[in-house]
């Protein structure tokens, strides 16, 4: 999954644990991004619920 937000460009993390999983062999992983967590209570709880559906 990619991000929507310029904030894709800032993502040091993903990368690195994909590289990581990558060097002990781990080869079918998947991604799942949590956004715009940072905003006020009601839209954390959206984006974190959204993601949790995502999931499963």
């Amino acid at each position: 999954m990619e991000s929507l937000t310029p904030a894709q460009g800032f993502d040091f993390q993903k990368p690195y644990i994909e590289a990581w999983l990558r060097f002990i062999g781990i080869t079918d992983a998947s991604s799942l991004i949590v956004e715009k967590t940072l905003l006020d209570n009601h839209v954390d709880t959206e984006s974190r619920a959204l993601a949790n559906c995502q999931a499963q």
